[in-house]
């Protein structure tokens, strides 16, 4: 498995789209899409899945912590793009995230905890790649 590693620096997301009338419309389109897709799951990984991964090792949740807060601090800040209504939410996005929701409930809580934690990557490339 790959080593991913988790710098989580300032979000910018068009900084939540200020330049709109400089990006084509099929773009902002992409970039509200994600935006939302984001926001979703930023509060779905700090509301959910960091709360119940605890292990016997501190070092390892130390590590969870951190990545835990990174993700809090980011997610502070899609939120401030929702407030600014930059940041809507269509229906395909929202239907992306309730399949992920009702994946994740279809688990027990610490099961549905360690595997989101361990699909992280794909979030993170994701992120990365669309960014």
């Amino acid at each position: 498995r790959k080593q991913v590693n988790v710098v989580l620096g300032p979000l910018d997301m068009g900084h939540c789209f200020r330049s709109q009338h400089l990006i084509p419309s099929y773009k902002i389109s992409y970039l509200l899409y994600r935006c939302c897709i984001t926001h979703h799951l930023f509060d779905f990984y700090v509301d959910k899945v960091f709360k119940h991964c605890k292990t016997e090792d501190s070092y390892v949740n130390r590590k969870i912590s951190s990545i835990a807060n990174s993700f809090l601090s980011v997610k502070r800040k899609l939120e401030q793009c929702h407030e600014e209504n930059k940041c809507l939410c269509g229906e395909e996005s929202t239907e992306k995230f309730k399949q992920i929701l009702a994946n994740y409930e279809g688990l027990n809580v610490t099961s549905a905890a360690i595997k989101s934690l361990g699909e992280l990557d794909i979030l993170l490339d994701w992120m990365e790649k669309s960014h």
